[in-house]
């Protein structure tokens, strides 16, 4: 057979693992079950009237046009649309655009323009395709093509034949004709097992009042229009649960929970009516779930002994503003009938609608967790409804009557919009690479199923949001780095920037974008970063005067981003001129410690050697690169007749300015002293947006306790005029 030959090559399919199957609510199944039979609604399409009825076509093929994703791009598997070649030039256009959608999305789209003469044909296709290879997950038959059906005997023994697109779906199973009269009676595992292997969806406007291609037109087109964003619904779900089905009303919402958060639950029997229903529908909802006593063309909402009755020819008319329906409605997506209700969900005049998972038969989708949990998770309503399916296997005798008739009409590539972002990354750290040349931020992924990525944020001027920073020869923020959990960048690519701030978000297949992670501060080469000097100390008990000399015990806590603690070259500068004296961090001249960064040194200044006078005393450190840190000043000398004894004042100069900075300072008098500034802070920060400096002192009068008048700031030693505000106590 040509279509054979040529798409064995092309269609392929892929195997799904088997779910866990839902074990929950057996007994309130098995009342359904005979509740739905107690209600007896005849066909009007018998198998008999199908066959005596339908289009007869050869098998053979048109065109097939491919539309492949870019080389390791294709996430979600191939799928074949396989379009009636009668319909086929009739939308070539909207097809077109379709399946250019359905590549976008993700998938690699197969436009095929074909005709099958028998079910056996149509099959056989799929499963050689499938033999080939491993990605195809779907096929959508849009138009007539031939219907598979099965037959079953009802509890009461009476014959209840249906279509069964199972059929088209289990690729390995083998479907038995005992009796040989065209209809499928018993499913057998074969070469493989009784689980579907692929998803099928019906687009199938032909039993529908009005002109079938104009119906198909318009679907596709409003299919186009939502998934760039034209159409929407508000983003719930109603669940609308007529009198015989208030018992499952809590399972049901625990599975639709699954995917949304609104959940609108109506069960009480005076609003469940038809009128209420399609006030509903037009009010507007993402999601619909309907639990009614149906047949192909009606709903009937029970009130009593009496119905009321929504005709599928409302729908036909009716104002839907709602994009996806499991109707749990006996037999209400039958399409082989004229107008079948399901038809109407999708095909309507004024409808929204563009999925529905319904039957052909008694029965319905139930144990629905598994689908709203996949569909949470980013998957699309195919391949949702195909991990449900496989885990309620193995399929006893009243699965096969309650689910053997389910069919997806419409489009199952379609996802209902996902609003959740996923988690944060977390673990955001920033270190030096191996070849030190730059630095490897890294973080966790979170554990989310619908991950896409992650975005990495930066900002050269701010450590706040929005993180909108610009320069990086990587691009302006955000960086979007895939799937890679590290980034990493040279010294070099960051040279003209002091600091830059980093963030990290991650983000899901639906575009949903995570909060920020904690954020991270990076600066330049640290090769080219000086030591820092963090605070200083001088023993409060030391005097130096020209007379008699003095004793200092001056001790410094000096940190590097690259040295060792204690490797660090810190020396006395008298006058910005080496002294050659260095502080030690070796155990020896009065440190205390070796190798914790505490520098100290014990000096003893002889008699008459250190004349009168002011002394620009200061520290500085010295990295092994050669890196010098800024230095600090420190002592007065006094003049011998002031009798105040020996001075020493210790400050930190306004060059360093780091928020939640600290220095202390420390002075001595004597009798007749000077205030004494025991202890500063100094601190940088914001206040009403604005940048701003604290300057905190404690000051005292050593000998009198009186207040003091005034504290001046000065600046390089001069004075600004800026006096520092009193409080009483001091």
């Amino acid at each position: 057979m040509r279509l054979v030959e040529m798409v064995c090559g092309i269609l392929i399919v892929v195997m799904c693992s088997a779910a866990s199957a839902q074990n929950a609510m057996d007994d309130t199944a098995e009342d359904l079950y005979s509740r739905w039979e107690a209600v007896d609604f005849h066909y009007s399409v018998t198998f008999s009237d199908y066959q005596a009825s339908r289009a007869r076509y050869d098998t053979e093929v048109g065109s097939v046009l491919s539309f492949p994703c870019p080389l390791n791009e294709s996430r979600e598997g191939r799928v074949a649309i396989i379009v009636n070649s009668e319909l086929y030039p009739q939308v070539e256009d909207q097809l077109v655009i379709w399946a250019s959608d359905i590549n976008a999305d993700g998938f690699d789209a197969l436009l095929v323009d074909a005709t099958f003469e028998t079910v056996q044909d149509l099959r056989a296709a799929l499963q050689w395709a499938w033999q080939s290879d491993d990605s195809l997950v779907g096929c959508i038959l849009v138009g007539d093509f031939p219907v598979p059906w099965y037959a079953i005997r009802n509890s009461e023994g009476k014959l209840d034949d249906f279509p069964c697109d199972l059929y088209y779906e289990d690729l390995d199973g083998d479907f038995i004709d005992s009796d040989t009269d065209g209809m499928f009676d018993e499913h057998l595992a074969g070469d493989g097992d009784r689980k579907p292997d692929i998803w099928l969806g019906r687009l199938l406007a032909s039993p529908m009042s009005g002109d079938e291609a104009e119906l198909v037109r318009r679907y596709l087109e409003r299919d186009h229009r939502y998934r760039v964003g034209e159409i929407e619904a508000p983003h719930r779900a109603l669940l609308f649960i007529d009198r015989d089905w208030t018992d499952g009303a809590s399972y049901w919402e625990n599975a639709v929970s699954w995917l949304y958060d609104d959940v609108k639950v109506i069960k009480d029997e005076d609003k469940t009516n038809a009128e209420e229903y399609l006030r509903r529908l037009q009010q507007g909802y993402e999601w619909v779930d309907v639990m009614v006593h149906s047949g192909p063309d009606a709903h009937y909402f029970s009130y009593g002994d009496v119905y009321s009755t929504l005709y599928s020819s409302d729908l036909r008319t009716a104002t839907i503003n709602t994009l996806f329906f499991v109707p749990f409605a006996c037999s209400n997506s039958r399409y082989v009938e004229r107008d079948y209700m399901g038809g109407w969900y999708i095909f309507g005049e004024h409808s929204l609608g563009l999925c529905v998972i319904g039957s052909t038969k008694t029965g319905s989708l139930y144990y629905g967790q598994e689908m709203f949990k996949k569909l949470s998770e980013g998957e699309c309503m195919g391949d949702s409804f195909r991990s449900w399916f496989e885990g309620i296997a193995p399929y006893s005798a009243d699965d096969v009557s309650w689910f053997y008739g389910l069919t997806v009409l419409g489009d199952p590539t379609l996802r209902p919009p996902d609003t959740a972002p996923p988690p944060a990354p977390t673990g955001f750290r920033s270190k030096q690479s191996d070849d030190a040349s730059g630095i490897v931020l890294s973080w966790n992924a979170p554990d989310s199923e619908d991950l896409a990525g992650f975005r990495l944020y930066y900002d050269t001027e701010e450590v706040y949001p929005p993180f909108d920073g610009q320069g990086l020869p990587q691009g302006d923020s955000p960086i979007d780095v895939g799937f890679a959990t590290s980034f990493s960048i040279k010294y070099a690519d960051m040279e003209e920037f002091k600091t830059i701030a980093w963030a990290v978000t991650s983000y899901d297949v639906r575009g949903n974008e995570s909060d920020y992670s904690k954020g991270v501060e990076t600066g330049g080469d640290p090769a080219l970063d000086p030591p820092s000097i963090i605070w200083v100390y001088w023993d409060p008990d030391c005097q130096v005067s020209y007379e008699d000399g003095g004793y200092v015990m001056l001790r410094a806590y000096v940190t590097d981003g690259e040295d060792a603690p204690g490797s660090l070259d810190v020396e006395l500068l008298v006058d910005g001129q080496p002294t050659g004296i260095p502080l030690c961090d070796d155990g020896t001249n009065g440190d205390v410690s070796a190798g914790d960064s505490f520098y100290s040194r014990a000096l003893e200044i002889p008699k008459a050697t250190l004349p009168s006078g002011r002394y620009l005393i200061s520290l500085v450190a010295t990295d092994s690169d050669g890196n010098r840190s800024n230095e600090w000043p420190y002592i007065t000398v006094p003049e011998p007749s002031d009798n105040s004894g020996g001075t020493i004042a210790v400050f930190r100069p306004s060059t360093v300015m780091l928020s939640s900075d600290y220095s202390q300072v420390v002075s001595r008098g004597g009798d007749d002293a000077r205030p004494i500034i025991v202890s500063s802070t100094l601190g940088c920060s914001e206040y009403f947006g604005e940048p701003y400096v604290n300057i905190s002192m404690m000051v005292y009068h050593p000998v009198s306790k009186k207040k003091i008048d005034q504290l001046e700031l000065f600046y390089d030693q001069q004075p600004t005029g800026i006096m520092l505000g009193r409080y009483p106590a001091y």
